[in-house]
């Protein structure tokens, strides 16, 4: 994951987009949302989101997948409360790519 990590600080698209994949599936498939430790939880989805929505506003093409992915699984969490900064920082990564590509 280190090679991932210095990769995405150069801005590499493939390594922001799998850097953001892999800190997601920890979160979603590992007991992150213990009580104990949520603010730990908010800043790795904030961290993965905008790994994910630097690499789709550089134009990567699986990174997309990813953002709606990450929206997917916050939205499930979410359910009816409102939009959390994670859902924010996605949304205006894509819109900012689907500007760019139209």
């Amino acid at each position: 994951r280190m090679a991932w990590y210095h990769a995405a600080i150069r801005g590499i698209p493939l390594a922001l987009n799998t850097l953001g994949i892999e800190i997601m599936e920890d979160i979603m498939l590992k007991d992150y949302n213990d009580d104990r430790i949520p603010e730990k939880m908010k800043k790795m989805k904030l961290f993965a989101a905008k790994c994910i929505g630097l690499a789709a506003h550089q134009g990567h093409p699986e990174a997309l997948g990813a953002a709606d992915m990450l929206l997917e699984a916050e939205g499930r969490r979410l359910a009816e409360c409102e939009e959390s900064k994670v859902t924010q920082i996605i949304r205006e990564c894509l819109q900012c790519s689907e500007n760019l590509e139209g």
